[in-house]
């Protein structure tokens, strides 16, 4: 009799270890979802804004182009500029057809986690260079403005124009730096998530 009454609690047992395993496993294939879920969201985000950014760069070379002729500075100073923008926008359309399109998740979570610690990489690089570019920018910028103007009072308010659309630029571009590099580094982090279950 004993006998029975652990085989059937041995079975119960066994049938209660099933149902638990099942739960735990239904439980990682849902964490799992949730995760690649959130970290396509966040990339989603990361390449729409990066299209912005090149639309809004493409729209900016004639303008900027236009808009300098029509205020009279040199030959130099323009191509300068369109130089700067041009790479600018070749740097965005690089980082968007290499590395944070969403379809390259497809290609595996962990190899687009090397792509995003790469991409993080490539925007410090990337700061690292433009700034002192950009600053070189503002000193051409206010020498070729005071060169080209027979009118010291408009010069001057020209260049204190430059020099604050220079430091409200970099502000937004800071800004929008480090919400890129905080939301690559939250994908990321959810893929050593993912990667550690």
């Amino acid at each position: 009799m004993e006998t029975e009454i652990n085989a059937s609690e041995l079975n119960d047992l066994r049938r209660m270890n099933d149902l638990l395993q099942s739960k735990l496993d239904k439980q990682a294939i849902v964490n799992k979802d949730l995760i690649e879920r959130i970290v396509r969201e966040k990339s989603g985000t990361l390449n729409k804004e990066t299209s912005i950014l090149i639309v809004f760069t493409i729209l900016t070379l004639p303008f900027c182009y236009w808009v300098f002729y029509s205020l009279g500075f040199s030959l130099g100073f323009r191509i300068a500029t369109i130089a700067i923008l041009a790479v600018s926008l070749l740097m965005s359309i690089y980082q968007q057809v290499t590395l944070i399109r969403k379809r390259k998740l497809d290609e595996g979570i962990l190899l687009y986690a090397e792509k995003m610690q790469k991409y993080r990489r490539q925007n410090h690089w990337w700061i690292a260079i433009m700034a002192p570019v950009l600053l070189l920018w503002i000193g051409y910028f206010v020498y070729d403005n005071f060169s080209r103007s027979g009118d010291v009072h408009q010069a001057i308010a020209l260049s204190i124009a430059g020099i604050v659309g220079g430091i409200v630029g970099a502000i937004l571009g800071t800004v929008q730096f480090k919400r890129q590099q905080r939301m690559a580094k939250e994908i990321i982090e959810q893929i050593e998530l993912l990667k550690n279950e």
